[in-house]
């Protein structure tokens, strides 16, 4: 069915906001809504136990992204794994930037433990976080260089270029962020949507520096949890494949 985030504070619906469009969560049907049909995941699904039993069930390394996990599993072995838009489930957001931060620091993290456990998991949206983190890297030392340049030889020529160019991947990312925060705050008549740039900027940059950092931040995740009496530690699946249930 489909996830119906509701927000109980102005935080809380900037997140409901975000995570009901595409710039913040891709194509998933789960989030976005559409027509029922097969997809790769759905929001708490209901399963048929002997379909579950048949791939193993549930893999208890995956600490997150376990139930993206176990469908791709089922449909691996042949089952669908179905979205029907009449059944719907309402979810909490978080309502502070630090959790949301955490949350989608972990998301991130374990999404690179699946795809290594299964790498024709891929799908081109999981790219983009990844990908915008590296851009953020490549303009901070182009500013180092520019900085560094101008330092010895004037701020003009290359070094100012340097700088200039630093300066624009962000500048494009923030308005970018903003005019979509916009458009989506008039369509939807949300005030929530003008927090939505700081939302979204968070939500991309937790995900992509967890996936780009890996194992850390899953260790992590499994001292917490494990420390709050959450889950049973099981080790870290990077190093687990091939060892646990199917498609290892």
């Amino acid at each position: 069915g489909r996830q119906n985030p509701v927000g109980e504070t102005r935080l809380g619906q900037a997140v409901a906001l975000a995570t009901t469009t595409p710039l913040g969560v891709g194509d998933a049907r789960h989030r976005l809504g559409g027509a029922g049909g097969p997809v790769d995941t759905v929001y708490l699904g209901t399963y048929r136990r002997d379909a579950v039993d048949a791939v193993g069930g549930f893999d208890p390394a995956m600490i997150r992204n376990q139930d993206y996990e176990l469908n791709w599993r089922l449909r691996q072995a042949g089952e669908t794994v179905w979205y029907d838009p009449a059944l719907v489930v309402d979810y909490r957001p978080r309502h502070t930037l630090r959790a949301l931060a955490r949350q989608y620091l972990e998301y991130g993290a374990w999404k690179r433990a699946m795809l290594a456990k299964h790498p024709r998991a891929w799908r081109l949206r999981q790219a983009a976080p990844p990908l915008l983190m590296l851009g953020f890297v490549c303009a901070a030392l182009l500013a180092a260089a520019g900085g560094c340049l101008a330092a010895t030889q004037g701020l003009g020529g290359l070094p100012l270029g340097l700088l200039t160019v630093a300066a624009l991947y962000p500048l494009a990312y923030a308005a970018t962020l903003m005019a979509a925060s916009l458009v989506i705050g008039l369509r939807r008549r949300a005030l929530a949507a003008v927090l939505m740039p700081p939302t979204l900027a968070t939500i991309h940059i937790a995900w992509g520096a967890g996936f780009l950092m890996g194992g850390n931040v899953r260790r992590r995740t499994i001292a917490r949890l494990a420390a709050a009496g959450r889950c049973n530690p099981t080790g870290d699946p990077d190093k687990r494949r091939g060892s646990g249930h199917g498609g290892g």
